[in-house]
């Protein structure tokens, strides 16, 4: 089920504001809770230590909530996505950007490190977001040691976050280090309150099935027991990161795996107030007009984007991209754009991603907005390696419309 923006999204508008087919092409997900929202069940990509939970913010204490204006989705964790560790090769064709010419350039300037389910590995399958389905059955919710391998799983030296961490320090060495340090967005599980917590149609297992905090077993029927776990999750990712000493990344928030806000509008504001208040961004990408979008600033987010979810279906007009860039720009949000393997010219949909591209440029988004990008599993390196003439080109076409931003230059 899957797959910008900000508070400081209004302050931005003031100042101007086939052979080359992969195998597992992610398809449109029908067992996802949302029949609005964009495809998670694509393959993708290994499981770290702890330390004083301030070390990672003491280097400087005053640096304020940490931005970004491009966020690629990056999915890791669940034994189905291939291939499983995500290595520098892989994130090097996310951080950095060679051009026709032979030039390079910074991508992206953030990681949303993000999963909605562990299926096909040795713990049996679990979801991180309410209701999942997988090849049609329903998940089990994910407890406490799965939140934690999680977070293992991107804390790596040499994968995970330490992929990412290496690709731009081989960026560094022949373009200099980048204006702000890439910024890592780490997910944060749903504390779903069932065991097994499917809509209504069955809400069984119990609830104190998460596990323990301090001695005492948690009840996630009590929005207090939910709020400490994710406090725990929060402090417990700041170790994690912080011990690994990466030097050319830095941590810089947080994402809600929920993608409507029917079940966590109890949870959103003391989860806000909490993450903001260690100096992360507290992010969420809602599906098309799911619940609450509009309500994303009472509830304490610092960016919200908003999925079009346009790319998914031929029966979605280019009006649905229309009212997408108003409503982003009334709401002072961000937008997803959304692609995937189905862009590439062997399935013939690569005139949808340039849909995107055009309406976002033609309404001021792409001017003036923060941006996320859903590319499925790994569809923009497909783009880059494909044989395709057609692909390449829309690879380097895309690529131009990220880096070339105006709202680039304002955080430099």
């Amino acid at each position: 089920m899957k797959r910008l923006i900000l508070l400081a999204c209004a302050a931005l508008l003031a100042v101007g504001c086939g052979k080359d087919q992969p195998k597992d092409i992610p398809q449109w997900n029908v067992d996802d809770p949302s029949a609005e929202s964009r495809p998670s069940d694509d393959p993708s990509a290994e499981p770290g230590a702890s330390d004083d939970p301030s070390a990672e913010v003491s280097e400087d204490p005053s640096r304020g909530i940490p931005d970004y204006t491009d966020m690629v989705l990056i999915y890791g964790y669940s034994h189905h996505r291939k291939p499983y560790a995500w290595t520098r090769d892989i994130m090097k064709d996310y951080v950095l950007y060679q051009d026709t010419e032979g030039a390079w350039h910074w991508l992206f300037d953030a990681f949303l490190c993000l999963e909605f389910m562990s299926v096909d590995g040795p713990d049996g399958n679990k979801t991180f977001i309410t209701g999942y389905k997988h090849n049609g059955s329903y998940l089990e919710s994910a407890a406490k040691d799965d939140w934690e391998k999680l977070l293992d799983y991107y804390c790596q030296t040499n994968t995970g976050i330490g992929a990412i961490d290496a690709a731009v320090a081989e960026g560094t060495a022949s373009l200099g280090a980048p204006a702000r340090k890439r910024q890592i967005i780490l997910c944060v599980p749903e504390p779903i309150p069932y065991r097994y917590n499917n809509y209504g149609e069955n809400q069984s297992g119990g609830t104190t099935y998460w596990g323990e905090l301090d001695g005492q077993q948690l009840d996630f029927s009590k929005t207090a027991d939910r709020v400490k776990a994710l406090k725990w999750y929060i402090d417990t990712a700041v170790e994690k990161f912080a011990a690994r000493r990466y030097k050319n990344v830095e941590l810089g928030g947080f994402y809600i795996t929920a993608e409507r806000a029917t079940y966590i509008t109890d949870i959103l504001k003391p989860l806000g107030e909490y993450i903001r208040g260690k100096d992360y961004s507290f992010n969420w990408i809602p599906y098309y007009k799911a619940d609450g979008y509009h309500n994303w600033q009472a509830y304490g987010f610092t960016h919200a984007f908003m999925q079009p979810n346009y790319f998914f279906s031929e029966d979605i007009a280019k009006s649905r991209l229309v009212d997408a860039c108003e409503t982003v720009l009334r709401y002072q949000m961000g937008m997803e754009i959304e692609f995937d393997g189905k862009a590439m010219a062997s399935n013939g949909w690569g005139y949808r991603l340039r849909d995107y591209m055009k309406y976002a440029q033609d309404y001021g988004v792409w001017e003036k907005c923060r941006l996320a990008y859903y590319q499925g599993s790994w569809a923009l390196r497909w783009l880059k390696d494909s044989s395709s003439e057609e692909d390449r080109q829309l690879y380097h076409d895309f690529c131009r419309f990220v880096i070339t931003r105006p709202i680039r230059e304002t955080l430099e």
